[in-house]
């Protein structure tokens, strides 16, 4: 057993070395004992300031008694004297003290019903798996059985979990299929997952025997996780339309649908990927992710729907940069989700405690870990989620050749580069980094030396891109959850916000992004925007040829598989589109010749980067690293490819309540 020295919380999993709430180095076994402390008696001084009266002790350590004073017998005389009186002034006394006692006990002392223990606060956390493959989990309500996603080279695999044995059972044998939003009915009978459909937004719920067989379609245009009804016979989802999103109710095989709540598009309720539902204990309310506007930001909080009425109310004015998953306590008394407090936690969530239906929110864990997906036992004993963490490391190789590539290593931090690299014309690298605690854009010369800072302040930039004249920058800005395209010198002076919109890349004296669903360009000195043609495709993450000409960018059209499509930027209608393998999300270059478009693509479970000539033949791979993880890359004008690639690890783990 380990424990905090400082807020003496006790550790059972001895692979922890720091305190989860305050990062104290953890010691073996007990705290040290409490030292003797002095307390020092108070009495009100003249001048009403409290003051410390030391009394002299004796050789024996008894306090002197005081010779000065009257003596019993004359007391006694007085009191014979003066019964009446005396009795009347006790009396009088004594009801003085009583009504000052309950009033202190009514109006002063601390109220107990209003302070909720939190959760979790002594725990124990076993890891479920060891592959670092896991993707998601979820627990079944007597905590006896874990079922977990396992993503081996992009095709993935169900599998359950015997907790008390620590065997595993195969599910569903590795297949191109996604398995979204766990869940298992209250009964323990049956898994529920999300798959398919027509977009991210609208996908099916699926359910299947939790001990294995043919899945059956539950209910379509599902665009949230599921919640049960205490009793299991109801459901409880998320439907996305045009301009707003609705909290709706079916019996548990899907028939019976209806509409309960409406939610405008800018403050909808949560989503697959940042959202949850649950029902409140009594069944009379459903508790929910919720996207929330204030000033010029979008955050996320916890709204309560009624059933009966569709009325809404926010359970705490507290709000998160993101919400991922929300589970409740099985006695009401609160919720438990897996939140990132700020923008520079997205890649570090961490699981919180909202006492519901009041009260202040609290941390519950508070490391450099990265938890996604949570899940509860029916007596909240135990708690599933699964441990992100991912690593990054730049690279630079001569004509993309890994034999001679050479490490720039970080003096930082360990997600250098994640988010983007570039070459600046004189030879430098731009890349993001978390040095500075949020995620910014830097600079550093070839051989990692004189790294400098080029964006300051609380928001996230990234995806860092150089004009094809190599006079400015490009850089996406995350402000409360609102992406604008911002723009610098080369030399990192005079940033501006452009306009509202994503991905930005300069082709000579036009900006081209991205905007809903489509391409927009703009003049680098201001003017007016205008669409990039007319054309049926929906693309994004593009990228500009060397001579500022062409873009090469992927195609998003709902129900299809990303393409490649390439076009001059005045003739967007006659685009080229190639059936290329993408790793999502897309990471598109030319390469410096103008002649290919390189992209990240995985086979085999293996990344490297790929190369589609736009003559049209066959794509081929252009280099071996056999990363784990490619994610970002750049060509110089000479030939010289920098990189960021690195691990991504994330596996299963169960978390104890030792207090229960």
């Amino acid at each position: 057993m380990k424990r905090c020295p400082e807020c003496r919380r006790d550790y059972y999993d001895d692979t922890l070395s720091y305190c989860l709430d305050d990062g104290t180095a953890l010691v073996d076994g007990p705290a040290t004992p409490e030292s003797s402390t002095a307390i020092l008696p108070r009495v009100v001084g003249t001048n009403d300031e409290s003051t410390a009266v030391f009394r002299k002790p004796t050789q024996t350590g008894i306090e002197s008694p005081n010779t000065s004073g009257p003596s019993a017998e004359f007391l006694l005389d007085r009191f014979k004297a003066h019964k009446a009186a005396y009795v009347l002034g006790l009396l009088i006394l004594t009801v003085s003290i009583g009504a000052a006692g309950y009033a202190f006990y009514k109006f002063a002392w601390p109220s107990t019903a209003v302070v909720q223990a939190v959760p979790f606060q002594s725990m124990k956390i076993e890891r479920l798996t060891a592959n670092g493959k896991a993707t998601d989990a979820v627990i079944s309500a007597d905590g006896k059985q874990v079922v977990y996603v396992v993503d081996d080279g992009g095709r993935r695999s169900l599998w359950l979990r015997q907790v008390a044995t620590a065997t595993d059972v195969q599910l569903a044998a590795p297949d191109n299929i996604f398995y979204w939003s766990l869940t298992i009915s209250p009964d323990g009978n049956f898994l529920y997952y999300i798959y398919g459909g027509a977009s991210v937004r609208s996908r099916v719920l699926y359910k299947m025997p939790l001990l294995g067989g043919i899945p059956a379609k539950v209910v379509e245009d599902v665009g949230s996780p599921v919640g049960f009804s205490p009793d299991g016979k109801q459901i409880a989802f998320v439907r996305v339309r045009d301009k707003e999103s609705v909290m709706m109710i079916a019996n548990a095989d899907g028939s019976n649908e209806r509409e309960i709540a409406k939610r405008p598009g800018t403050q909808s309720f949560g989503s697959h990927f940042s959202g949850g539902v649950a029902w409140s204990a009594d069944g009379t309310k459903i508790l929910s992710v919720a996207n929330k506007r204030e000033g010029e930001g979008r955050f996320q909080s916890v709204v309560e729907v009624s059933i009966a009425d569709g009325t809404q109310d926010y359970i705490t004015s507290r709000v998160w940069y993101e919400i991922q998953r929300l589970a409740l306590l099985p006695d009401g008394s609160g919720l438990l989700i897996t939140a990132a407090d700020k923008p520079a936690d997205f890649r570090a969530r961490q699981l919180w405690h909202i006492p519901y239906p009041t009260g202040d929110p609290r941390k519950i864990t508070n490391d450099l870990t990265h938890y996604t997906s949570i899940s509860l036992s029916s007596d909240s004993s135990a708690l599933i989620t699964v441990q992100e963490d991912n690593t990054a490391s730049i690279w630079v190789a001569p004509d993309g050749d890994a034999g001679r590539a050479l490490e720039l290593r970080s003096v930082s931090g360990k997600l250098d580069g994640y988010d983007g690299v570039a070459w600046t014309p004189d030879g430098k690298i731009l890349y993001t980094s978390m040095a500075s605690g949020t995620e910014a854009i830097w600079v550093m010369d070839v051989d990692g030396k004189n790294r400098r800072n080029l964006t300051v302040g609380e928001n996230p930039n990234f995806w860092p891109s150089v004009s094809t004249d190599g006079r400015y920058i490009t850089f996406t800005s995350e402000q409360g959850r609102n992406r604008r395209a911002w723009m610098m010198g080369v030399d990192g002076n005079n940033p501006r916000e452009i306009f509202p919109g994503n991905n930005p890349v300069g082709a000579g004296e036009w900006i081209i992004y991205g905007h809903e669903g489509g391409l927009k360009k703009a003049p680098v000195n201001g003017g007016d925007h205008m669409p990039v043609g007319e054309t049926m495709l929906r693309l994004n993450r593009c990228a500009v040829s060397p001579d500022g000409k062409n873009l090469a960018c992927q195609t998003n059209n709902i129900g299809e598989e990303s393409k490649l499509a390439v076009f001059a930027i005045e003739a967007v209608s006659a685009a080229k589109v190639f059936d290329v393998k993408f790793e999502l999300p897309a990471r598109i270059k030319w390469a410096p010749d103008g002649r290919s478009v390189t992209y990240v693509s995985r086979e085999a479970g293996i990344r490297d980067i790929w190369s589609q000539p736009i003559d049209g033949s066959a794509p081929k791979r252009i280099t071996n690293f056999n990363a784990d993880q490619i994610f970002a890359f750049d060509w110089s004008r000479d030939n010289k490819l920098v990189i960021s690639y690195g691990t991504s690890t994330s596996d299963v783990v169960l978390i104890r309540n030792s207090k229960k």
